[in-house]
């Protein structure tokens, strides 16, 4: 693995990533959650390499090692996605988001077309101001995706808190996520290793600031600024039913609105479910099938 790569974008812009997996096999990106940072796929590294695929985990801007970039659009993202490909000699590529990565994956396989081979989405943030999803938000859902996404102070209060406790109180702040998560991700959540890494992630995540935090939520709480129906990739997504972090239904509407796409529905499955089953969502890229569509 190397961890602390970055580039120079075409915009003066630094972009952090790193690299797990196999060197010399099939490239991936893969993309983290919000908060988060290119550590969260270090638990994919072993697995990466049994199943013969390079994981190349980008950071979005503001976010670890990558630099700000004040009012950016997802599909800001799958140019600089393309860059960094372009830069890595990647002609063709696959795709994992988990959670907040869902929509920024979307964006590049709609955006760059037939460079995208395959596209993962596991616990994805769904298209929140679509009419389907927004009307049947609960109370919670609605204060968090829209009343304070669209709020500028809210949301930097509400991020800057988070971090105040991931950085300074972070076994506190751990706690807080297992207990607000569903009983399989408390499982989860309590094996030292990912606990570790959960933490490692949130942590370099947000040491820089929580501005890309900030606009992470805004742009998910916004319509997506591309058209969905345009993904022509290989496309599965997972989502767990008992899901406390993101609403099972919008990844379901999501999965609905992506001609071809593959949904698999895991009825005890947690916002936490990938990681303990990274072979599962890495295995279905590596499958011959899959090797051979790309």
């Amino acid at each position: 693995m190397n961890e602390n790569q970055s580039i120079r974008l075409a915009d003066t812009r630094t972009m952090g990533f790193a690299e797990y997996g196999a060197a010399e096999g099939a490239p991936v990106f893969a993309l983290h959650g919000t908060p988060g940072s290119r550590f969260m796929f270090q638990l994919s590294d072993r697995h990466a390499r049994e199943l013969g695929l390079r994981l190349i985990a980008p950071e979005r801007p503001g976010c670890g090692l990558s630099s700000l970039q004040p009012g950016r659009s997802l599909t800001d993202w799958a140019r600089d996605i393309a860059q960094l490909a372009d830069h890595l000699g990647i002609a063709a590529f696959a795709l994992v988001g988990v959670s907040g990565g869902g929509p920024y994956t979307a964006a590049c396989a709609a955006h760059l077309g037939e460079r995208v081979t395959h596209a993962a989405l596991v616990s994805p943030v769904g298209p929140i101001a679509h009419d389907a999803v927004a009307s049947r938000l609960s109370r919670f859902q609605r204060l968090i995706f829209i009343d304070t996404a669209r709020s500028s102070w809210r949301n930097s209060m509400m991020f800057r808190a988070m971090r105040w406790n991931i950085v300074n109180a972070p076994t506190i702040a751990l706690q807080a996520v297992i207990a607000r998560g569903a009983p399989s991700d408390r499982a989860i959540l309590r094996q030292p290793h990912v606990a570790a890494n959960l933490v490692e992630s949130l942590v370099e995540g947000v040491r820089g600031g929580v501005d890309g935090c900030v606009q992470d939520l805004r742009l998910f709480s916004e319509p997506w600024d591309f058209d969905v129906r345009q993904i022509t990739a290989h496309c599965r997504l997972w989502q767990g039913q008992a899901d406390t972090i993101v609403p099972p239904f919008a990844a379901e509407i999501l999965a609905g609105l992506i001609p071809g796409c593959d949904f698999t529905s895991l009825p005890a499955g947690g916002h936490y479910w990938v990681f303990d089953h990274f072979t599962d969502v890495l295995g279905w890229i590596a499958a011959p099938g899959a090797r051979q569509a790309a």
